[in-house]
């Protein structure tokens, strides 16, 4: 009996794998997929008038308002200062130089408005008057009041001057014509 119970239980569990294997392999045979239905929308024609229109184009004429600007060329004369290929001339004597000092407008001729101008602008001015006149005057600056160590200035600042050759020798000239003086520097030689 136990054999029969023991080939029984062998046969039944043999029954049971093969049901299963069988079930599953024709599970995966038949399986049938699932419908779901789906709505496709409705297309409707409808018809539409279509109506063309004409483009016209019309020419007008409007008036434009331009800013014109017109230039003219004028020619103006300008004094145009000769230039001599000569040696500079030169003052005889401290008395000569003092007199052609005293014969210029300083102020005048030089343009220079005495609250807004200092001593490098007698400086330069004086330079300039004389070199119209073929005389040859160089600027000259004081540091600290002195120049070439002789003392030029009452003051011991920075100061612009002049230099000048009178006869063989050098002086010092104070340009600002309110406070003119001539100072002996060197003799030349």
């Amino acid at each position: 009996m136990t054999k029969n119970l023991y080939i029984l239980g062998i046969a039944g569990c043999l029954l049971i794998g093969l049901l299963i294997a069988t079930g599953f392999v024709a599970g995966q045979l038949t399986y049938v997929p699932k419908v779901v239905e789906v709505k496709v929308p409705e297309v409707e024609y409808i018809t539409v008038e279509n109506t063309v229109y004409e483009i016209i184009y019309e020419t007008i004429e409007v008036p434009v308002i331009r800013n014109i600007v017109v230039v003219k060329e004028k020619l103006v004369p300008v004094e145009v200062p000769v230039y001599r290929n000569i040696l500079p001339r030169q003052w005889g004597s401290v008395d000569e130089f003092v007199e052609w000092w005293e014969a210029q407008e300083f102020k005048v001729l030089w343009n220079i408005d005495p609250e807004n101008n200092d001593c490098d602008d007698y400086s330069d001015g004086l330079q300039m008057e004389a070199l119209k006149q073929g005389y040859s005057v160089s600027q000259a600056l004081a540091l600290g009041g002195k120049y070439y160590g002789v003392v030029v200035v009452d003051n011991p600042t920075d100061h612009a001057g002049n230099m000048v050759l009178i006869g063989n020798t050098y002086y010092w000239v104070e340009p600002n014509p309110d406070e003119f003086k001539i100072i002996k520097i060197v003799d030349r030689d």
